[in-house]
């Protein structure tokens, strides 16, 4: 429970930023720890060992945005990509509202840190095309609004907005209002091109894979956790280090090729061998 509510977490594995990998498209990998109870003869013991977490990245809307179509137009600096009116197509918007959906967005309010709010998608229209009428204001475009009753003055009122909301209570905030805060995991498929990427990033050395895992002990703070002092009688015995076994490497096997091969039998070396 104490980490749970100190790192950003999933089931039961929990993040920090002290190892993080920029994928690009808007997307980082952290590095993070899964620890589970397990039952072995005669004890209980504590498995805990490394993960890896998909992570949006942190910052402007418009920025994750631009990063996140880069893939197919080479820029990630002009906001006007994102404009219909200069051509931004259908299917990169699409993609990207997909992308985006239930991701939390902290928007500017002008008063202290913002709202956070769930994001549904993204409009099809820029904000000086996104007609509303209320009953206090009138019909307004989007861009009109922010600036005549919010005292915003868009910078980019020609591209695409972020939708909250349902179909009762949508509302449209220009991206440049938003921005995605620091620790959020992405609940979506890692990108074909992205998975060796993901897999360089999750190998260790085993020596080094050992030392992360003794790092997230003290992180755990067993010891001091208050949800176990409370919890009565229940102690982790993590001081002496991880818990050793006796082993033994079994004899690889022989293994046989046909009678016409010029060597009939191989026996593997370090669990490899040359066909």
């Amino acid at each position: 429970m104490n980490p749970l509510l100190l790192h950003p977490s999933s089931s039961t594995s929990f993040f920090t930023p002290n190892e993080v990998y920029d994928l690009g498209r808007g997307l980082q990998l952290w590095r993070g720890y899964f620890q589970s109870i397990r039952p072995t003869i005669g004890k209980i013991i504590l498995n805990l060992d490394i993960t890896t977490g998909l992570f949006y990245k942190p910052g402007s809307l418009i920025d994750l945005c631009l990063e996140f179509i880069s893939s197919f137009t080479g820029d990630r600096t002009d906001p006007k990509l994102l404009s219909p009116a200069h051509g931004f197509p259908e299917r990169q918007r699409r993609n990207l509202s997909n992308f985006l959906a239930g991701a939390r967005v902290r928007i500017d309010t002008g008063e202290g840190e913002g709202t956070m709010r769930v994001c549904k998608g993204l409009t099809r229209d820029g904000a000086n095309a996104i007609l509303f009428t209320r009953p206090d204001t009138g019909t307004n475009t989007l861009a009109d609004y922010y600036m005549r009753y919010q005292n915003k003055h868009l910078r980019f009122p020609d591209i695409i907005c972020a939708e909250f909301g349902n179909d009762r209570t949508r509302s449209f905030v220009p991206l440049e209002l938003c921005e995605i805060p620091p620790g959020q995991l992405a609940r979506k498929q890692l990108p074909p091109e992205k998975i060796p990427d993901m897999v360089r990033f999750s190998s260790q050395h085993p020596e080094r894979r050992l030392r992360s895992i003794r790092s997230g002990v003290h992180l755990l703070r067993y010891g001091q956790s208050d949800y176990i002092r409370d919890f009565g009688g229940m102690k982790i015995h993590h001081q002496d280090g991880p818990l050793t076994v006796r082993a033994r490497v079994l004899k690889p096997p022989t293994l046989r090729y046909g009678s016409q091969s010029r060597q009939p039998t191989i026996t593997p070396s370090e669990g490899f061998w040359n066909m």
